[in-house]
């Protein structure tokens, strides 16, 4: 019996415990732990009947940041301990001048078009074929138009929650899949981003801001970049409204209820992003190249010992951790859409 449990202790101890060279599956477990103690606080809270509905401001206000504190900031700062590579530099990058945090900036132009025209066309396929609309986990509905309430809803739903991300997304297991095969690195970062959202009707939207901020984290060099698009993107969601602006998921019935009038700004809009990303995308491009090219031109060449390990770090991150704060995600995904 003393056996038994001996070996019960140290498979948690090792499977559970912060490993001395971090892989990426241990993070996500971090990450799920933190999301499913903020879903139990939530429920907590509004059994106590508060007086305040959970799509409000003031109750946002407070929930969003502890959230982000807990899943995403906590997790990174922590870890970031933990190995010798990931540092507080190493995850944040390094500065590589103002063009690059510029051409982030910019770029939160498009990504704002398209989230917006994603979650126009989104919520008319959800209601079409799905029936129903399905709410994300997480909404703030904020009928007070004044310029305090606005700030204060830009600050902890945009600006809290883009640092955390960074951190996190474009840091944390940036870094740690670094060495790997980099569309299999980048294609676990972007499902992990999406699923993090737990928003079914802005996912796409999510799944392409993800690959965006992955793409601008690989060319500039650090996480600030990716950081200034977020903060961009939700100043221009506020500047366009009037022009292109997303349909109000809570007055919506049917899909008819949508006005086609949506759809005639939102294709422009997906066409002007995407000639817009494709130019960022190309001053993006010939920045790497230049920064990471010596004095004669020559491009840096690829360690061999790290192209022989290339994809090590992603099988290293295949774990029970990892199983265990997926199998937490897939049960909060499962109680939105059948909520």
């Amino acid at each position: 019996m003393e056996g038994f449990l001996e070996g019960v202790k140290n498979f948690f101890k090792i499977n559970f415990l912060p490993p001395k060279r971090m892989n990426w599956g241990y993070p996500v477990f971090l990450m799920s732990v933190g999301l499913i103690t903020s879903h139990l606080l939530r429920l907590v809270v509004f059994r106590a009947d508060v007086p305040f509905s959970p799509t409000s401001l003031v109750f946002n206000a407070l929930y969003v940041p502890f959230l982000t504190l807990i899943s995403l900031i906590i997790p990174a700062v922590a870890l970031s301990s933990t190995d010798r590579k990931l540092t507080a530099s190493g995850i944040c990058g390094e500065f590589t001048g103002v063009g690059p945090l510029i051409l982030g900036l910019v770029s939160g132009i498009p990504l704002s078009l398209v989230y917006s025209s994603c979650h126009n066309f989104s919520s008319y396929l959800l209601l079409r074929f799905g029936g129903k609309m399905v709410f994300p986990e997480y909404m703030c509905y904020n009928t007070d138009p004044s310029k305090m309430t606005t700030l204060l809803e830009i600050l902890t739903q945009n600006a809290i929650p883009a640092i955390g991300l960074c951190l996190f997304f474009t840091g944390l297991l940036y870094t740690v899949l670094s060495g790997s095969n980099k569309i299999l690195g980048t294609a676990v970062i972007v499902v992990l981003f999406g699923l993090y959202s737990l928003n079914l009707v802005d996912l796409p939207g999510t799944i392409l801001t993800g690959l965006w901020l992955i793409i601008l984290r690989d060319r500039t060099g650090n996480i600030f970049a990716p950081f200034l698009a977020l903060l961009a993107k939700a100043g221009t969601d506020i500047a366009i409204t009037s022009i292109l602006s997303k349909v109000d998921i809570t007055t919506l019935q049917t899909y008819s209820d949508i006005h086609s009038t949506v759809f005639y700004c939102s294709v422009p809009a997906i066409f002007v992003a995407f000639i817009l990303f494709a130019l960022l995308k190309s001053s993006l491009d010939d920045f790497d190249f230049t920064y990471k090219s010596d004095l004669l031109g020559r491009t840096e060449e690829e360690d061999p010992e790290e192209k022989k390990q290339n994809g090590e770090p992603f099988f290293k991150g295949l774990n029970p951790a990892l199983i265990t704060g997926l199998m937490i995600i897939i049960v909060l995904w499962v109680l939105l859409i059948t909520a």
